[in-house]
């Protein structure tokens, strides 16, 4: 329940407008400076914009969670439920690792070992290979869309051969991610609702072929492990489908936006890409730099799980809560300068992968895909130049750019 004493976001917060999309920086230092706390009618959410709340809420899984469901009804929290035609769409997309312990706990414990420092290393050479063979064809070509043409394959033959999709299917994936990543958007239509479900549905379909497939006839991949383990009664069918789908879209979507954010840092900062090439040994404060500068998530939500006060602020129970990770890394007062690109920055405690029980679960990959395709860059396409500005997608929660057009 709101009052006359909640502080409510300023009209400069406008999550449709292309302009925000395109650069949310000073926004988020007014919400920072003015309205840290702060409640967005037009989505129902509560912003949090400082880096400490951000911090502390992510690591508070006890009363701020992803998923209610096994605890309380939508009713009980005073929410209203999702629209039934919408059943098929959440069933896939909202199980698994958005759940909460003890599932949560469990799911990781099956996944972990896939996306572990020493596998992501063992996965490190393949990886810089199809980097430097997709570069390789982009310098011949004389450049053209960098998204297309080397990071999105790259981010695709990678979380394909993890989760075992086959490789003549992954242009599927393309088809589905899109509408799917839709009603994550705060100003979905219904039409863009309806298309999300039709791709959930038929997503839903291929990998239940897959996972039966796999089943009967294993191979080296998670999926297989995972069949092996439903064997086992240690996970179900369904978790087994939507631990697939959630690997598949964020494996593909995660990585490919902080590459391709990334390297537009560095275009539009050409004093850093000539320093890193000088001395690549700096990669690896480049990489926490570039996911610290421009964040892939923008925005997570949580939810409440009973009424609490934030810098004073009462947040009700059941209330959607608004995580701006990107406001939070450019928080002066946990970063100094943070609005510089500077990838000889140390100490860089950024919150780009969330904290927590929910911290990425494919940040090792992450780092790994950037890392290969920088590299890759820098030696073999080291005056490479931006030849317009970028369009970007439709949502600043998950926002990315749809293309980077470049000469070498």
């Amino acid at each position: 329940m709101l009052n006359t004493e909640t502080p409510m976001a300023p009209s400069s917060f406008d999550p449709w407008s292309s302009e925000f999309i395109a650069n949310p920086f000073p926004v988020y230092r007014e919400l920072r400076e003015q309205y840290p706390v702060c409640y967005f009618k037009p989505t129902d959410q509560w912003l949090i914009s400082r880096y400490d709340h951000v911090n502390a809420l992510l690591r508070d899984h006890r009363r701020f969670v992803c998923s209610y469901t096994h605890l309380a009804s939508h009713e009980e929290m005073g929410r209203t439920p999702q629209p039934d035609w919408q059943e098929p769409f959440w069933r896939l997309n909202s199980g698994s690792l958005l759940s909460e312990p003890p599932l949560h706990t469990e799911i990781r414990q099956l996944l972990n070992p896939r996306f572990s420092s020493q596998e992501v290393k063992r996965l490190q050479p393949r990886c810089q290979k199809l980097a430097e063979k997709l570069v390789d064809n982009f310098v011949t070509a004389g450049g053209g869309d960098l998204v297309a043409d080397v990071i999105e394959p790259l981010g695709l033959a990678i979380i394909g051969d993890i989760v075992g999709m086959p490789t003549a299917d992954r242009h599927l994936l393309l088809t589905w991610i899109g509408p799917i990543l839709e009603l994550f958007i705060p100003n979905h239509t219904t039409d863009g609702a309806q298309c999300a479900v039709r791709a959930a549905v038929e997503f839903d379909a291929y990998l239940r072929e897959l996972m039966a497939e796999r089943a009967e006839r294993p191979d080296v991949s998670l999926l297989s492990d995972l069949m092996a383990a439903h064997a086992r009664e240690e996970i179900s069918r369904q978790d087994i489908a939507s631990s697939a789908a959630m690997l598949l879209i964020g494996g593909l979507h995660a990585p490919v936006r902080s590459m391709a954010l990334g390297c537009l840092a560095m275009l539009r900062h050409p004093d850093q890409w000539e320093l890193l090439r000088h001395h690549p040994e700096l990669m690896p404060s480049a990489i926490e730099e570039l996911l610290r500068y421009d964040t892939p998530n923008h925005m997570f939500e949580r939810f409440a799980l009973e009424d609490i006060k934030v810098d004073g602020v009462r947040i009700p129970r059941g209330a959607e809560v608004a995580l701006l990770f990107a406001s939070a890394n450019h928080d002066p007062a946990q970063f100094t300068d943070p609005e510089r690109l500077d990838i000889t920055r140390t100490n860089n405690r950024h919150l780009a992968l969330a904290a927590g029980i929910h911290f990425c679960l494919g940040a090792h990959l992450i780092r790994c895909q950037m890392a290969a395709v920088y590299s890759a860059l820098l030696r073999k396409a080291p005056h490479m130049r931006l030849l317009a500005e970028p369009q970007w997608g439709p949502g600043y929660n998950i926002r990315g750019v749809l293309a980077l057009h470049v000469a070498v």
